[in-house]
């Protein structure tokens, strides 16, 4: 899809338009005529709001401030959609007092008035902006700045103002290498100071039980692209039959029969979606349009010109030029299944679907395993043939590795660090269990942290493939067991281990442990009152807890390509993609997810885009982002 018509799209799926959006008069209309579709504006209110068109609606929108209109209590009354001349006001049943939380689809969310104050009280709350109070919301600090307000610790948040963050029980704010959290000197915890562990079994200060490895000096990962305040959202369905009584397949669901079905999504080149699949895999655009691959030719001229003589029953003068010229007319896709179907039945034109489809070629005889299977723009990793071989497949130059299994060990779980250079595999052999890590680059590996009886339930890799994030039970070492253990690999130690509090588990039912792109900090994924831990695993300290409405269940989350956000799947299946800055452990945005929408959320490799979806019963289904 071309970048006009994807902006089309969003403006028509987004709730609000910008000026010269969907709905914007064409050609200088009148309201109501040609180009302005004011039923579609309606159709993009809110549940349980009250639309308005007219002359009251224009002039009421045109004061308004963000799309967000207010009474005379500046209280916000209501939201704008449209452009100037052609607009609907969505009218609130109940002016939010204190502001707006979220505004979707479903409903208006209106922002808590507990602890509003007046303006001037040094405290930018309640429906205080930087417009209507700057002396309590103006910036006074900038990017991450840190500072020790007496022993507590203080962080810049988006909006250059501070926010506290208390130090764990027995830490103080110190700014000596910077303002951070460390030991209070005069508490002793567990022995001396810090300095052994006192002896008697594992020693749990603040929820840390300490290990006999070092935290190794991280490589960030590339940062990539976040937008400066919201992302852009895009929902789509792509439906698997013609929608008719005979219910043909369409072009997308022949291609994914060609790939042996999508284990992944991706985004691809420009505006497009790829699917990844056990056998190789295929692009389209968001309504369904397969996209050719520009591969070269794959077949022999020689042979391919000796065949088509033979069922021409004639030589052609020049076959090479003969063959770059059906390239250029029909490309590369087409003529490379021409070539392939020629031999059998002297076939001049491609099979039903050949055309429409595009396939990564994979190694020969190869097949994925669902469960083991990670995909990026760059490159794929996996478990293939039966759980005996990791596999890697660049699929830029369409190199490939491959790791044989380590002894009688099947591999089961797989992790893939950010800079895509190391490989963790669980493998298993009846009840023993060890962690085999991969460099296919270099072409090593090495089986690790071997236990018996034990079992691994999520695992992740740092940026770097330096650190081991290891969720495991039934071990019978109580410093590992139910606990989030880090790992140096290098070392082959464990570094600490992070406990959840009584009542608590770590754990659920998709992702639930992730690093950010520099290593600082890592999501983990709190049980029965779904939550999620922001722990920053250098200091070792707990920055923040992610709780809000709807999180049960969390589904996946994913951080954004410079860390500053968590992109977290909550509530069902189409629930929605909720936004928290890592700045102040706020949610910052809603984004509502296609019906269907499931798996983990892919970025891009320059940041700029986002995708998650999944195939579903007659349909697939996608929710596409973008700064």
């Amino acid at each position: 899809m071309g970048r006009a018509r994807w902006a089309v799209w969003l403006g028509v799926a987004l709730i609000g338009c910008d000026d010269g959006g969907a709905g914007a008069p064409a050609d200088g209309a009148d309201a109501g005529v040609g180009g302005c579709n004011l039923p579609a504006l309606v159709a993009q209110c809110p549940l349980g709001t009250s639309p308005a068109a007219g002359e009251q609606a224009e002039a009421r929108c045109a004061e308004a401030v963000g799309g967000l209109t207010r009474d005379g209590q500046d209280a916000v009354s209501g939201q704008c959609q449209g452009a100037e001349g052609c607009r609907v006001l969505c009218q609130f049943a109940v002016p939010c007092a204190c502001g707006v939380e979220s505004v979707t689809s479903d409903g208006v969310i209106c922002a808590s008035c507990e602890g509003a104050a007046a303006c001037g009280n040094g405290r930018c709350e309640g429906g205080e902006d930087p417009v209507n109070c700057p002396i309590d919301c103006g910036p006074e600090c900038e990017g991450d700045e840190r500072r020790c307000d007496g022993t507590a610790l203080e962080e810049c948040n988006l909006q250059g103002r501070w926010d506290r963050l208390p130090c764990p029980a027995g830490e103080i704010c110190v700014v000596e290498g910077g303002a951070h959290c460390d030991r209070d000197p005069s508490v002793i915890v567990g022995g001396d100071a810090g300095v052994g562990d006192g002896g008697g079994g594992p020693v749990v200060e603040d929820r840390i039980i300490r290990g006999d490895g070092t935290w190794p000096a991280v490589v960030a990962a590339a940062g990539g692209l976040s937008p400066a305040a919201t992302y852009r959202s895009f929902n789509a369905t792509i439906w698997l039959d013609d929608r008719s009584n005979v219910q043909r397949p369409t072009n997308f669901a022949r291609a994914m029969s060609e790939v042996g079905r999508c284990l992944a999504f991706i985004p691809g080149p420009g505006d497009s979606i790829e699917c990844l699949g056990p056998n190789g895999s295929f692009r389209a655009t968001a309504d369904g349009q397969i996209l050719p691959a520009d591969q070269g030719i794959t077949f022999d001229i020689e042979e391919f010109c000796a065949n088509y003589d033979t069922c021409q029953r004639g030589a052609i003068d020049d076959c090479a030029a003969f063959v770059e010229m059906q390239r250029a007319v029909q490309g590369d896709t087409r003529v490379n299944c021409w070539a392939e179907a020629l031999p059998e039945r002297c076939i001049v034109l491609a099979g039903i679907g050949c055309e429409e489809r595009w396939r990564t070629p994979y190694p020969e005889d190869t097949v994925f395993i669902g469960s083991g299977f990670f995909g990026t723009p760059t490159r794929l990793f996996g478990i293939a043939n039966g759980q005996r071989e990791g596999l890697m497949v660049d699929r830029g130059a369409r190199t490939q590795a491959v790791m044989d299994a380590v002894g009688e060990l099947s591999l089961r779980l797989i992790a893939v660090s950010a800079d895509e250079r190391t490989v963790a595999y669980t493998a298993m052999a009846q009840r023993d269990e060890a962690v085999v890590v991969w460099h296919p680059d270099a072409g090593d590996r090495v089986a690790l942290l071997p236990v018996s009886g034990g079992s691994t339930n999520r695992f992740a890799l740092g940026p770097d493939g330096q650190v081991l994030a290891v969720l495991r039970q039934n071990t019978g070492d109580p410093a590992v067991d139910n606990q989030l253990a880090l790992y140096n690999i290098a070392e082959e130690k464990r570094i600490y281990s992070i406990v959840p509090t009584e009542g608590d588990s770590f754990g659920g039912g998709g992702p639930v442990v992730a690093f950010s792109p520099d290593g600082v900090l890592l999501a983990l994924l709190v049980q029965p009152r779904q939550r999620i831990e922001i722990w920053d695993v250098v200091a070792r300290v707990k920055r923040h807890t992610l709780e809000g409405d709807g999180m049960s269940p969390v589904l996946g989350f994913t951080f954004s390509p410079d860390g500053r956000y968590l992109l977290a799947h909550e509530g069902s299946v189409n629930g929605p993609l909720n936004v928290w800055s890592m700045a102040n452990g706020r949610r910052v945005q809603t984004i509502p997810a296609g019906l269907g929408a499931q798996g983990r959320l892919a970025f891009d490799t320059d940041g700029a885009h986002g995708v998650i979806g999944g195939v579903g019963p007659g349909a697939a289904s996608f929710t596409l982002i973008q700064p």
